[in-house]
């Protein structure tokens, strides 16, 4: 399920990647032309111009893939594994499962704002969301 998501999550990774099997197919089908002996100056023309295209997708596609790598089914299951084995009943175990999930944590006056290690997003929780919790405190602040 994890693997599935993170194509869903990054729409552009998936579009690069048509965009450059589209761009193979359509030099393929030049070379061909050109190997059966239908060369012009036009079709010539046409292929450098689709490979710089496809050199540029690569380009993009790569510097993508940098920003949001792919992971493996077996580097989600290993990770998921090593979560399994943290003990969450010590201080280092939640200290380590924190760390795994967030970067930092700002308080301010009124709010505090939480930046994750996911793309850097980040959340703003008012003081008011906190004290209005549910959840039982399970220890000092």
């Amino acid at each position: 399920m994890l693997y599935g998501l993170q194509y869903e999550e990054n729409t552009i990774l998936p579009m690069l990647e048509k965009q450059l099997a589209e761009k193979k197919k359509e030099i393929d089908n030049i070379v061909t032309a050109i190997q059966k002996g239908v060369a012009s100056d036009t079709l010539l023309a046409r292929l450098n111009e689709l490979e710089r295209q496809k050199k540029a997708f690569e380009e993009q596609l790569i510097k993508e893939k940098a920003t949001s790598p792919l992971f493996t089914k077996e580097q989600f299951k290993m990770a998921l594994y090593n979560f399994r084995k943290i003990d969450t009943t010590t201080k280092d175990g939640k200290a380590k499962l924190i760390d795994t999930f967030i970067d930092r944590i700002y308080l301010y006056d009124d709010h505090l704002k939480i930046i994750y290690n996911i793309n850097g997003k980040d959340e703003d929780i008012s003081l008011e969301e906190l004290e209005s919790s549910n959840l039982k405190q399970c220890g000092q602040p």
